[in-house]
């Protein structure tokens, strides 16, 4: 019994010695993690990390930037056209319904407005048609000036307007459009944002004057309802 007592004290005094081993060094393990510095200048991010994009990539987004701007912009102003064309449209309607008024009450306005045995208030009756004759035929007016078709185009070649395209031959046409590079086209989209832009401006300021004639001949066509009350 002793003797094997003898045999297992190594082993034993083996494994108690390698369950003892002191701990590792701390101080050194915090001292090289203190050596290992973060990249770039500790102010890029809240972690000192600094995240390095190359400019290419930069580059690359904000082109496409541009042209997803670009493209929403042409959508926006050729949709601000179209509507400048559908308030035309409703404003000759407008019109149209007012001018079906006026036709019963127009007959012999002007006869009337000259024969001076006419009372103080069939004169001023008939003064106020006249008077929304013309503010509808000016609504009229200005509503066919802004459905008319503005042939207007770039100062620059641009292959973006049809008119430009129309004089080109179909193989030159085909041929330049595309050979052309993608800033030529960013270019030639552009050139057409600003001349749509520039036509819409105009519709709507004609919208405008349209508009107004309308309102006021509404006006006039109230008072002669008020007269006509009266008379």
């Amino acid at each position: 019994m002793n003797k094997q007592k003898n045999q297992q004290s190594p082993v034993l005094r083996h494994q108690a010695g390698s369950q003892q081993k002191p701990p590792p060094d701390t101080k050194k393990t915090h001292q090289q993690l203190a050596e290992i510095k973060p990249v770039g200048d500790g102010h890029d991010t809240p972690d000192n990390i600094s995240i390095q994009i190359p400019h290419e990539l930069n580059v690359h987004v904000r082109e496409e930037e541009v042209t997803k701007a670009t493209t929403l912009l042409f959508g926006h102003i050729e949709e601000q056209i179209n509507r400048a064309d559908t308030k035309a449209q409703l404003t000759m309607a407008a019109d149209a319904l007012l001018a079906g008024t006026l036709a019963t009450l127009g007959k012999g306005t002007a006869r009337s407005l000259l024969i001076m045995t006419s009372t103080a208030l069939n004169r001023l009756t008939d003064l106020f048609i006249i008077l929304m004759f013309l503010a509808l035929a000016c609504s009229f007016f200005w509503a066919l000036r802004i459905i008319n078709p503005h042939l207007r185009g770039s100062k620059r070649f641009t292959l973006m307007y049809f008119g430009k395209i129309a004089q080109m031959d179909e193989d030159d046409f085909i041929d330049t459009f595309q050979n052309q590079s993608l800033n030529d086209l960013k270019v030639s989209t552009l050139a057409q944002v600003h001349t749509k832009a520039r036509i819409a401006q105009i519709k709507f300021a004609r919208v405008r004057w349209s508009i107004n004639f309308l309102i006021a001949s509404l006006a006039f066509w109230a008072l002669i309802q008020l007269l006509l009350a009266f008379s």
